[in-house]
């Protein structure tokens, strides 16, 4: 749910997905509302080196109490 777009403070918008251009700032809240598990953040950039391969534009999503491995 995005709250706030360029510090600016916006009504709650619920999304599945947010596209961010050079220089623009958001916040947003995560419902983290899944099994307690490890999972995959990415970001697929515009330009530049795209792909998720060796963990470029990935982050991982890990729950207090799922194993530290790789989702």
């Amino acid at each position: 749910t995005i709250i706030e777009v360029d510090d600016v403070n916006h009504e709650p918008l619920t999304v599945d997905q947010i596209h961010i251009f050079a220089g623009q700032c958001y916040s947003f809240v995560l419902n983290a509302n899944q099994d307690e598990d490890n999972y995959w953040i990415r970001a697929s950039p515009s330009i530049g080196d795209g792909g998720f391969d060796d963990g470029i534009n990935s982050a991982i999503l890990r729950y207090t109490n799922a194993d530290l491995a790789e989702p």
